[in-house]
C-alpha cells in the first residue's frame, strides 16, 4: 500500500522552487539562443514520481540529493580538500586519485560482470549503509589528521581513498538506477543541472579553509545518502534477465569506442594532475578547477542546443583528436601563465566527453527497459579506468625524473594520436574516425513530423513491449533505443537531440528498423509494438 504522503504534491516546497528556477533559467537560455520551447518536459506519469511535468516532494529531494552527491564527488577529485600532512605534494595527490579511480573502475567491472541481481543489490538499504560507512572513512581520516595533528600513515590514507572510490562507484550506480523511474526526456536535464550546480558548490567548498571544507564535504555526503534512502521510489519490478542477455549478446564492446574512452580518461587524469601542479606553483586558488567544470557545463549546453551531433562519440573524434594534439603542443612549448590557460581549455574539452558519456549512459538503460545499473557500470568502465592510469602518469610527470621526461612523453603521445589519425584515414573500415551514415534510402516522410499529441501509454510496460519487439525482429541495442522513440511518435530531429547524434544517423537507423520489421510507415511500427503482449509481472 502506497503511503498517502508520498502521493501528496507540494509545488511550493524548497525543492520545487529549485526545479522551477532551473526550468525558468533553461527556458530563458533557449529563448536567447533562438530556440523555441524549453523548460521542463511534460512527461508521462511514472506513478507518484511525475504528473504533468510536476515532481513529488520525494523525487524532487532525490534530485537535490543527486546534486549533492555530484558536488562531493567532483570536489574530492578536483579540489585539494582531502589532504593530510603526508599527502600535500602533487605526486602523492596524483597517486591517491589514481587509487580512487582504479577502485571505482573495479566496482563497475564487478557490478556488470559478476553481480547477477544488481538491481536489488544497489537498492538494498543494508548494502547502501555498508558502502556509506566505507565512504565516511576518508573525511574522518582527514579530520583526525587536521584537528589532532596526528600524522596518519600514508598507507591508511591510501586505503581510505580506495574505499572512497569504491563507495562512489556504488552510489553512482544507485543514483542512476533511481533515475530510471523518471521520464526519459528529463534524465539528461537532471544530469546536466546537477553537474552545473554541483560545479558551483565545488567552487564554494574549494574556497573554504580547512577543516571547514572537510566538514562541508561530510555534511554533503551524509545528506546525499539520507536522500538516496528515500528518493526515487520504484514502481516496477526488477529488470528481466532475458533483456540483459539480449544486450550482452548484441552489444559487445566496440574496440574503437573503448579505445577513445580509455585515451580520453588517461588525458583527463594527466591534464588534471598537471593543473594541480601548476596551481600549486603559481599560488592560484584551487577553486579555478571548479570554474573549469562550469566551463564544461556551458560548452555542453551550447553544443546540446546548437550541434548535439558533435557530442556523439563517432563525430566528436574529428574534433577531439586534433584538439588534443594542439593542446599538448601549447602545453609543452609555452610558459606560465599561458601554459595554465591552455591546460585549462584542454581539460574543459576533455571532460566534456566524460560528462556526455555519463549523461547518455544514465538514459540508455531506462530507454531499453533493462538494468540502468548494468548499462552505466559497463559503459563507464573504460573512461574511469583511463582516469586512474592518467592520474598515475601525471603523478610520475610531477617528479623530477618525470619533468625531465615530459618532452619525450608528450612527443610520443602526439605521435601516437597522429598515427591513429593516419591509420584511420588509410583504413577507415577497420579504424573508423566517424561512422558512415550516407544512406538516403529511408522513408523520412513519416519521421519528420511530430505527432499532434503524446500517445497516452503507461511508460514502463510500453518500454517492455518495445524491448520485446526489438528482440523479436533482431534489432541492435541502438535500434532498440530509437524504436522506443519512434513508437512514441517522435520525429528524427527530436530523437537526434535526445541521443546526441546527427539527424542523418537517426534516419539511417530508422530505415534499417523499417526493413527488419517489414513496415513502411511509423503508424505500422506503432501498431506492431502495441500488439506485443505485455510481459507478466
Amino acid at each position: 500500500m502506497q503511503n498517502r504522503r508520498d502521493e501528496f504534491f507540494i509545488p511550493d516546497s524548497s525543492a520545487h522552487l529549485l526545479l522551477d528556477m532551473i526550468s525558468l533559467i533553461e527556458m530563458r537560455l533557449r529563448i536567447l539562443s533562438g530556440r523555441k520551447g524549453g523548460g521542463m518536459t511534460q512527461g508521462i506519469s511514472f506513478g507518484d514520481n511525475q504528473i504533468n511535468g510536476m515532481f513529488s516532494e520525494k523525487t524532487a529531494l532525490g534530485i537535490v540529493g543527486f546534486t549533492l552527491f555530484t558536488a562531493s564527488s567532483l570536489t574530492s577529485v578536483y579540489s585539494p580538500v582531502f589532504f593530510t600532512a603526508v599527502s600535500e605534494s602533487p605526486t602523492i595527490i596524483g597517486c591517491l586519485r589514481s587509487i580512487m579511480f582504479v577502485s571505482m573502475a573495479a566496482v563497475f567491472f564487478v557490478l556488470y560482470r559478476f553481480v547477477r541481481k544488481r538491481d536489488s543489490f544497489v537498492r538494498s538499504n543494508t548494502v547502501r549503509t555498508a558502502f556509506f560507512l566505507l565512504q565516511l572513512l576518508l573525511p574522518a581520516t582527514v579530520l583526525v589528521d587536521r584537528l589532532t595533528g596526528i600524522e596518519v600513515p600514508l598507507a591508511l590514507v591510501a586505503l581510505a581513498w580506495a574505499f572512497w572510490g569504491i563507495a562512489n562507484g556504488f552510489f553512482a550506480c544507485a543514483w542512476v538506477d533511481g533515475q530510471g523511474s523518471i521520464d526519459e526526456s528529463y534524465i539528461t536535464k537532471i544530469s546536466f543541472w546537477s553537474f552545473a550546480l554541483g560545479s558551483c558548490l565545488v567552487i564554494g567548498m574549494s574556497a573554504m579553509t580547512s577543516p571547514t571544507n572537510i566538514v562541508a564535504m561530510a555534511v554533503s555526503t551524509i545528506a546525499s545518502f539520507i536522500l538516496l534512502l528515500r528518493a526515487f521510489p520504484h514502481g516496477y519490478a526488477e529488470s528481466d534477465v532475458h533483456d540483459e542477455e539480449w544486450l550482452i549478446e548484441k552489444s559487445k564492446f566496440n574496440r574503437n569506442g573503448s579505445y577513445i574512452m580509455l585515451v580520453d580518461g588517461i588525458l583527463i587524469g594527466i591534464v588534471a594532475c598537471f593543473l594541480f601542479y601548476s596551481i600549486k606553483q603559481t599560488g592560484l586558488t584551487p577553486a579555478i578547477l571548479g570554474v573549469a567544470l562550469i566551463g564544461t557545463a556551458i560548452l555542453f549546453f551550447i553544443l546540446r542546443t546548437h550541434s548535439p551531433e558533435l557530442l556523439s562519440l563517432e563525430h566528436s573524434q574529428l574534433v577531439f583528436l586534433p584538439i588534443i594534439v594542439c593542446g599538448l603542443l601549447f602545453m609543452e612549448f609555452t610558459e606560465a601563465p599561458w601554459q595554465l590557460v591552455f591546460s585549462l581549455v584542454l581539460f574543459i574539452v576533455l571532460y566534456l566527453f566524460d560528462f556526455t558519456n555519463s549523461a547518455v549512459l544514465s538514459l540508455r538503460g531506462n530507454l531499453l527497459s533493462i538494468s540502468a545499473c548494468y548499462c552505466f557500470s559497463k559503459g563507464r568502465l573504460f573512461i574511469v579506468a583511463g582516469q586512474g592510469i592518467g592520474w598515475a602518469c601525471g603523478a610520475f610527470l610531477t617528479t623530477e625524473l618525470g619533468m625531465m621526461a615530459m618532452p619525450v612523453f608528450i612527443i610520443v603521445l602526439i605521435a601516437s594520436v597522429c598515427l591513429y589519425i593516419t591509420v584511420a584515414a588509410i583504413n577507415p573500415n577497420k579504424y573508423p574516425l566517424i561512422i558512415n551514415t550516407d544512406n538516403e534510402r529511408f522513408p523520412d516522410k513519416d519521421t519528420n513530423h511530430p505527432p499532434k499529441s503524446e500517445p497516452a501509454v503507461i511508460e514502463r510496460p510500453y518500454k517492455r513491449k518495445c524491448s520485446l519487439a526489438a528482440q523479436k525482429y533482431d534489432l541492435t541495442p541502438r535500434e532498440g533505443e530509437i524504436l522506443f522513440y519512434l513508437a512514441k511518435g517522435r520525429n528524427a530531429k527530436y530523437i537526434a537531440d535526445q541521443l546526441f547524434v546527427a539527424e542523418r544517423t537517426i534516419k539511417t537507423h530508422t530505415y534499417h528498423i523499417y526493413q527488419k520489421m517489414g513496415v513502411h510507415s511509423q503508424q505500422d511500427l506503432i501498431n506492431i509494438v502495441e500488439g506485443e503482449a505485455s510481459p507478466a509481472n
